[in-house]
């Protein structure tokens, strides 16, 4: 017989232990953090970049009213922003 560093449980020598791993049972008895990934893309009509508007760090700048995933509002319509590459300025209507 012998001690099983895993469950605590003393085994034959030749015995498998029938318990999970610790590392299994982690895993299993704790949820599992899941992290939200959002980007705001259009092309800048200028220069034809792919643009992920929310890569500007100002962008919530002065814009506490609206909402992530807002579309269809006074506050998602006609928004100014401008192309990281080129730093054109256009207008855009926030859609989802």
């Amino acid at each position: 017989m012998f001690y099983c560093k895993r469950c605590g449980e003393r085994h034959n020598v030749l015995e498998t232990c029938p318990s999970p791993a610790k590392s299994d049972v982690d895993t299993v008895d704790r949820n599992i953090d899941a992290t939200w990934s959002v980007s705001l893309d259009c092309e800048c009509p200028d220069c034809g970049q792919d643009v992920n508007l929310l890569d500007d760090p100002d962008f919530w700048d002065g814009r506490s009213t609206l909402d992530v995933c807002e579309h269809g509002t006074l506050h998602s319509r006609d928004v100014e922003v401008s192309c990281p590459k080129c730093r054109w300025e256009f207008r855009v209507d926030l859609v989802y």
